[in-house]
């Protein structure tokens, strides 16, 4: 049997990843994959053109531009990370894949960075502060909901 959908009135709080999120908040997953990639490309450059070149120059900080600081935007786009938040469940939404996750099965790992613990693993929400910290109020209030 399907789950029913969340209506607008249980949402509490829905975000759409901006870039800077994406930037700051990606998974190492991701950032050891952008590193291999441009590891490649200037591998890539260095056998073809002269490292002494001014071309091999603008070429390298070009791909460090491209690479590290673009693919947030490709994860942006193709992925387009939503998360929302109800009153009871936080609701993954990367790509065509959603994942739903009782409050009761979330816990925060860090005050600094949206690091939680869903579902007893470890992942890095792509979210701004004011969305870890409304999801941070929200899992004490379940917790505390759930104490009496």
């Amino acid at each position: 049997m399907a789950k029913p959908k969340v209506t607008k009135q249980q949402v509490l709080y829905r975000e759409f990843a901006s870039y800077s999120s994406i930037f700051q908040n990606r998974p190492v997953l991701y950032r050891v994959v952008e590193t291999l990639v441009f590891i490649t490309a200037v591998f890539l450059l260095t056998v073809y053109m002269s490292p002494d070149s001014g071309v091999y120059k603008v070429l390298l900080f070009g791909s460090l531009f491209v690479f590290l600081g673009g693919a947030p935007l490709l994860y942006k786009f193709l992925l387009s990370p939503t998360y929302t938040l109800t009153r009871d469940e936080l609701i993954v939404k990367l790509g065509k894949k959603e994942r739903q996750y009782n409050l009761t099965d979330v816990e925060s790992l860090s005050q600094w960075k949206p690091i939680f613990n869903l579902n007893g693993k470890k992942e890095n929400l792509m979210v701004s502060k004011d969305f870890a910290q409304r999801l941070d109020d929200q899992l004490a209030k379940v917790r505390k909901g759930r104490k009496r």
